[in-house]
Formats: C-alpha cells, sequence, structure tokens
C-alpha cells in the first residue's frame, strides 16, 4: 500500500475528477487486490495485474454511478501498459445493439490502439474512447461528452468506419514491406489481358470470365460457352422496385464458381454481393493468391476496379503498390492496393481467382446447367434480396409493375430488355451447340426432342424481349413511360414468360431423361 497507493490513486483519476471518488475506487481495488493475490501467477506483473483491477474498479463506478468522463484524458497512462485491451473492456451491448467492446479494437496493445485512435478526429477520438474503451453506453457517454445521442452514433459509425481504412491500409503497407524481405517478385503483368468486342458488353462477369481463359491461353471457348457454364445465359432477377441493379441481385461467388467448375477450373473466391471489406485478413489472403495467379499468367476477376461492374486484375507493382486493371471502360488503368474492394464508399469487394485444371465431362456439365436452370426458374434457390423473385417468378414482378403503373423509368425497361435479349440468346446457341455436335444424341436419344423444344421456346422468348428492347432503346434515357408504350412492354413481358415456361417444362423433361441414363 505504501509503494503504491499514490500511483494508483493516479490512475483512477483517470477516469474520475473528484478526489473522493478516486480514494474510494483506490480503496475496493486494494482490497480486491489483497482477497485476489493468489491468482497472480507472474509475480513480476504485479504493477501491470494492480493496474487493470484499478481500472476494471473504476469502470464499474461509472457504470453504476454515471460519473462524468473526463473530455480527451486518455483512461490510462499509455507508457506504463504493454498489455492486450480484450481482458479489460466491459462487455454487453447498450438499448441501440451497439457494442462497447469494439472488436476493431480488442486484443490489440495499448500503444496500437492509441496510434489507431490518433488518426481520428478530435470528437470522435474522445466519443470512442468513452464508449468503446470506458464503456459507458450511447447515453452514459452523450452525457458525459455534452452531446445529444445522435451526434454519439454518427460520431462512432464515422469513426469506426476510420478505423477499419486506417487498420486495412497499415496491414497492406506491412504485407508489401514482408514481400520485400522475402526477396518475392516485386511486379508482374499480363499483357494479352483486355477486353475485346466479341465479349459482350451486359453480362460482364461472363465476359470477364471468358477474357480471363483467353488471356492464360485457353482456346475453342466462347462467350456461349462461358454464359451456360455459369447459367447466366438461362437466369433471371430481380431487385426492389426491379430497377437497374437487378442483373447483379445473385450470388456472385456460387455463379462464379459453378462457371469455373463446369469449365474445367478450379477456383477461389474471397467477398461478395453484398459483402463489405472490414478486415485485413481476408483481404491479405486474396493479394497472395492473385498476385501468385498473374505470376503464372493467369489474369483475376474482380469487382469494381474501374467502374461498378466486373473487370480483370492483369497485373501488379510492390513498389507502386498498385494493381493494373481492365474492365469494359478502361485497360491497364492503375488501381491502388489500398483501393481494392475500396473504390467507392460502401462498394461491394469481390475477387474470383481461377486455379488448377480439373477434368470436366461435356454431358456432365450439361446436366448441372439443366437441373440448376429448372431450380432457379422455380424458385428454389434463395433469393439475393429477402422475398425478391427469381426465375419465372420475375415475370409476375414486371407485370405488376406495369399494370399498376408504378415508377419504372424507360431506361431500367431498355436496358433489361437488351440484357435479357442477349442472355437468352445464348442460351439458344448453347443448346443448339450441343444438339449439333452430337452430345445429347449419344449420350441420351430421347432427350432430344425435349432440347430441341425449350431451343424454340427460348429463340421465342429471346424476340419477345429484343422487341421490347427495340421500343424501349438504350438511348432514350430516364424518361417515364406512356401509357401505350407501356400497354404493348406488358404483352411483350407475357408473351417471354409463356415461352420460357415451355422452355422451362421441357428443360426439366430433358434433365430427368438425362438423370436415368447416368443412373
Amino acid at each position: 500500500m505504501r509503494r503504491h497507493r499514490s500511483r494508483m490513486l493516479g490512475w483512477a483519476r483517470h477516469f474520475v475528477k473528484q478526489s473522493a471518488a478516486a480514494e474510494d475506487i483506490v480503496q475496493e481495488a486494494l482490497l480486491h487486490s489483497y482477497n485476489r493475490l493468489h491468482t497472480l501467477r507472474e509475480p513480476e506483473k504485479f504493477v501491470g495485474w494492480l493496474r487493470a483491477i484499478v481500472r476494471n474498479q473504476a469502470l464499474m463506478e461509472l457504470r453504476r454511478a454515471r460519473k462524468e468522463y473526463p473530455v480527451g484524458a486518455a483512461p490510462w497512462n499509455a507508457e506504463e501498459s504493454a498489455e492486450t485491451f480484450s481482458s479489460l473492456l466491459p462487455s454487453g451491448q447498450d438499448q441501440h445493439g451497439m457494442t462497447a467492446e469494439d472488436p476493431l479494437l480488442a486484443e490489440r496493445s495499448w500503444e496500437e490502439i492509441q496510434r489507431l485512435l490518433s488518426r481520428l478526429g478530435d470528437q470522435e477520438r474522445r466519443v470512442m474512447y468513452a464508449h468503446a474503451l470506458a464503456g459507458l453506453s450511447v447515453p452514459e457517454t452523450a452525457e458525459a461528452l455534452g452531446m445529444k445521442s445522435g451526434a454519439i452514433y454518427t460520431a462512432l459509425s464515422r469513426g469506426r468506419r476510420k478505423l477499419v481504412e486506417v487498420r486495412l491500409d497499415d496491414e497492406i503497407e506491412q504485407y508489401v514491406a514482408a514481400r520485400k524481405r522475402r526477396a518475392a517478385a516485386c511486379s508482374a503483368e499480363i499483357p494479352s489481358a483486355r477486353y475485346h468486342w466479341f465479349a459482350g458488353a451486359y453480362h460482364t462477369m461472363a465476359a470477364m470470365m471468358l477474357e480471363t481463359m483467353l488471356a492464360s491461353g485457353q482456346r475453342g471457348v466462347s462467350l456461349t460457352d462461358v454464359m451456360g457454364a455459369t447459367g447466366q445465359a438461362f437466369r433471371l432477377y430481380a431487385a426492389p422496385r426491379s430497377g437497374l441493379s437487378s442483373v447483379y441481385a445473385y450470388d456472385w461467388g456460387r455463379d462464379a464458381q459453378t462457371g469455373w467448375r463446369h469449365l474445367g477450373f478450379h477456383s477461389s473466391v474471397h467477398g461478395g454481393a453484398g459483402q463489405l471489406l472490414t478486415r485485413p485478413e481476408p483481404l491479405l489472403e486474396a493479394m497472395e493468391q492473385m498476385q501468385a495467379s498473374i505470376e503464372r499468367g493467369i489474369p483475376v476477376m474482380a469487382w469494381n476496379v474501374a467502374s461498378a461492374e466486373f473487370g480483370l486484375i492483369s497485373g501488379f507493382d510492390d513498389r507502386r503498390a498498385e494493381w493494373y486493371v481492365t474492365d469494359t471502360t478502361a485497360h491497364r488503368k492503375p488501381l491502388p492496393y489500398r483501393k481494392l474492394g475500396r473504390l467507392h464508399p460502401g462498394a461491394e469487394w469481390f475477387v474470383s481467382i481461377p486455379g488448377t485444371r480439373r477434368p470436366v465431362l461435356p454431358q456432365e456439365m450439361l446436366h448441372q446447367v439443366l437441373l440448376q436452370t429448372v431450380r432457379h426458374a422455380k424458385g428454389e434457390e434463395p433469393a439475393y434480396f429477402d422475398g425478391s423473385p427469381i426465375g419465372l417468378g420475375v415475370y409476375e414482378s414486371w407485370r405488376d409493375a406495369l399494370r399498376n403503373d408504378e415508377n419504372i423509368d424507360m431506361l431500367t425497361v431498355a436496358f433489361h430488355s437488351a440484357y435479357v435479349a442477349e442472355a437468352r440468346t445464348h442460351a439458344v446457341h448453347f443448346l443448339e451447340q450441343r444438339l449439333l455436335n452430337g452430345i445429347v444424341g449419344s449420350l441420351c436419344h430421347s432427350a432430344v426432342p425435349a432440347l430441341q423444344q425449350a431451343l424454340l421456346s427460348y429463340r421465342d422468348t429471346a424476340e419477345a424481349w429484343r422487341q421490347l428492347s427495340r421500343i424501349f432503346p438504350l438511348t432514350q434515357g430516364g424518361r417515364r413511360m406512356e401509357p401505350g408504350p407501356r400497354d404493348r412492354a406488358t404483352r411483350l413481358v407475357e408473351r417471354a414468360c409463356r415461352a420460357e415456361e415451355k422452355a422451362v417444362e421441357a428443360l426439366e423433361e430433358a434433365s430427368a431423361w438425362l438423370e436415368r441414363v447416368q443412373s
């Protein structure tokens, strides 16, 4: 007590202003430490152990009595602490579900925490000290700092977002430094990786998968092959209010991995639709695999590398900390390492990396595509948006939107018309190729009539969507639809739906025949 009491009072005064309150905290901490002395396993760490007891006692007193937290004061002396932060934080959530024990700060040394928090603005830093470190609830933090609760939530959200950015940037710097220490290749590039006009512009995932294969030396594969292998030739999705984002409202990772598997590749996926980059571990793992793939001469497919669509990453340079990216809008555009998955605030991050080759039988791939198409059309796959239709159910949502005079602009209708017309044209060509090359006939002749019927029905579906795109060409922009074009659009959507329902019935019959042969 003689040796440490004065120091303990100093620690307590970091939390409370009143001397009497600090004395109470120290008294309780002394009693607690005396009663718990037998739990101290490493006597040389007695000072740190004692300091933790004072802090915890002070935090309990603050929460119990709602005493004022000293604005701008650090909870304890950084120079005296080398302990991890996780054992010192209170647990639990306030009534709004916000956790005081922020996972961004847990299990990090106090020196590291101070360095991270120093990158915040003054108000954000004080709020993080009070809520995430001292464990005050949002109302208590607002009272202590003389702010409104809404401002506390805003500061916490903004501060946490900045901490994510800072931590990601720091980890990237350390990753690049580690590569330099182990003498890894500092740069590599695939000059043949580029975007070609024949890759199509609407289905950019399929287009970039095709460009990946071409750049890595694969020949004899077409956009139709990729559209069929991924299932995109046969799919239809919807987002709330049937907006432009509907074309991307699916599980990117699932479709990419399925497509690569059907095309004869193993693959790995990082991130996905709706996923934000908040931790460095998945990013660094992806970066390592991406650089290894580029060194092997295989580019990487990613989302939002130059614009809000899929593109290619075909090179890297550790000295500049840059990727080289290509999509429909740019070629060999530099992208800073720190911007991968963070090119725009709130954007998803996604990387698909093709791996080693795997054997694939054409008839096995065809059967899997048919099965997946039927399940999708019947709505048996999980929807990307809760409650949003997929497959044939999308037609009903479009009919309702058109009939009920909902606010669907002409640009949305024009883009979807072009998008689906292109997809169903690829569906026709995909089935046509499988019928002409004899794969289906040699495997199961009984399935041929059903596939021929599906081909004819998809041809009718594609034609209905093409006519719709002629009524609403993409150059029309975002004007509202007039009653006449709206009525014609409704009839064409109904026609496309009837034709596609017949196509799905035929595919289901063909799939059943193929199932019998394989079993």
